[in-house]
């Protein structure tokens, strides 16, 4: 027999309260998917903003079909790295993180043709102190490539994610890019953090879910 207590509310009898669990135990299961919340800055060059969904320019933390407005700019605490290759061409997103292996190998081939949806680069896992939440943030594009170097850098150490202008003989774009953070912050508890770093570069070679309806891709520049 269950040990659940049903204690149905006054004001209506059929609204029964399960006192097992607390509703803090509650959000985290049916917010949970198995994937952790990933940062994205939102470009005029995304889904989002493109169709004029979202801010430009901003960063957005991304949980399924969610997105949060986190402004434009970001403290956090960048914990590690790994790489990551991505197709999302197709029904599928391929998820890569192998780089000898040969699906990791054919999309980073597969990146360098302009919209195939095909992305590799550096993923970091960031700490934000602010909404108390473990995220990933991908370098993917080839803008992104050049500044991931200042963002390995600072690893272990508070920076501030902020919009940088690019501009070319014929373009101007933003990208992310990072500097050194000046705000005292609230560090992850360190067990939980070596937990969730320990997942984080132990992924298996290959990840695969269902794409949602609009994937958010960036250009490749």
């Amino acid at each position: 027999m269950s040990n659940e207590v049903l204690a149905p509310k006054t004001d209506n009898p059929f609204d029964f309260q399960v006192e097992k669990y607390s509703d803090e135990v509650f959000d985290d299961e049916v917010k949970s998917s198995g994937f952790m919340p990933r940062v994205q800055f939102v470009t005029a060059n995304t889904d989002k903003g493109k169709s004029g969904e979202f801010p430009l320019n901003h960063f957005a933390i991304v949980q399924g079909d969610d997105y949060t407005d986190l402004g434009d700019q970001i403290d956090v605490l960048i914990l590690t790295w790994r790489l990551k290759a991505i197709d999302f061409s197709g029904d599928q997103v391929i998820n890569s993180y192998d780089k000898d292996d040969d699906t990791y190998k054919q999309i980073k081939e597969r990146s360098t043709v302009r919209d195939s949806r095909c992305m590799y680069g550096p993923e970091f896992l960031i700490w934000l102190p602010k909404y108390t939440t473990f995220a990933t943030f991908f370098c993917g594009s080839k803008s992104a490539h050049f500044e991931a170097k200042l963002f390995k850098v600072r690893i272990g150490l508070g920076a501030t994610f902020f919009p940088r202008k690019i501009k070319s003989a014929k373009h101007t774009w933003y990208i992310a890019s990072v500097k050194p953070c000046n705000s005292p912050f609230d560090r992850p508890d360190l067990e939980k953090a070596k937990a969730v770093a320990d997942k984080f570069n132990n992924p298996p070679k290959q990840v695969i879910e269902l794409a949602p309806e609009k994937v958010e891709g960036e250009r490749e520049r």
